[in-house]
C-alpha cells in the first residue's frame, strides 16, 4: 500500500519538475533574447 502512494507521489514529482524544467528553459531563453537585444542597442 504504501509503495503505490510512494510511486504516485514520485511520478507527480518528476511530472512537475519536467514541467518547471520546461518553463526554465522558455524562461531562459527570454532572457537571452533580451540580453541580445539590449546589445545590439
Amino acid at each position: 500500500m504504501h509503495y503505490s502512494i510512494y510511486v504516485i507521489e514520485t511520478n507527480n514529482y518528476y511530472h512537475q519538475f519536467m514541467i518547471a524544467s520546461m518553463s526554465g528553459k522558455n524562461y531562459y531563453n527570454k532572457i537571452k533574447n533580451i540580453l541580445s537585444t539590449l546589445k545590439e542597442i
